[in-house]
C-alpha cells in the first residue's frame, strides 16, 4: 500500500503545527487527496468530541469540533495554530448559531462573552472541555 503524498499547503501546515506540537503527530492523518487531517480529542465528557484541524482541496485551512457545522476558517497556519491554542486552553470557544433549527452561522468566541443575537436565534457555546458549554436564546 503507497502512502499519500502531501500537497505543499498540507505540509507548511504541518511543519508550523509539529513545530509547536510534535504530540500531534500521532494524530494526523494524510487523506488519499493529500490534505491533512490532525484530530485531536477532547477530554472525557466534553461535547466538542475533537479538535480537528485540516487542509482542504489542496488550499484552504479549516478547523472544527465534532458538532455539526462548528467548522472554522482560517488564512494561515499561524492563525491556525493560535485559534487551536485558545480554544485548548479555553480562551475562545466555538459558537453555533441556529433559528428554528436551522443553522444561520458558526463563529469564535470567549467563554463569557455575551451573544449578539437576533429575535428568534438560539447560540450554542461549545468549549473544549465543556465547563464553558451552554445555550442562549433570544426571544
Amino acid at each position: 500500500m503507497v502512502k499519500a503524498k502531501m500537497l505543499p499547503v498540507a505540509e507548511k501546515l504541518w511543519r508550523e503545527l509539529e513545530s509547536a506540537h510534535p504530540e500531534w503527530a500521532t494524530h494526523q492523518l494524510i487523506l488519499d487527496s493529500g490534505d491533512i487531517e490532525i484530530a485531536i480529542p477532547a477530554p472525557a465528557g466534553s461535547h466538542a468530541g475533537h479538535l480537528v484541524l485540516f487542509t482542504s482541496h489542496g488550499s484552504d485551512l479549516w478547523l472544527r469540533f465534532a458538532p455539526p457545522q462548528m467548522c472554522y476558517s482560517v488564512d494561515d497556519a499561524s492563525e491556525m495554530l493560535q485559534i487551536a491554542e485558545g480554544l485548548l486552553a479555553e480562551r475562545i470557544v466555538f459558537v453555533r448559531i441556529t433559528r428554528d433549527g436551522e443553522w444561520a452561522a458558526t463563529t469564535l468566541g470567549r467563554p463569557d462573552e455575551e451573544l449578539d443575537l437576533e429575535t428568534g436565534q438560539v447560540g450554542e457555546v461549545v468549549s473544549w472541555s465543556g465547563r464553558h458549554d451552554r445555550i442562549v436564546q433570544q426571544r
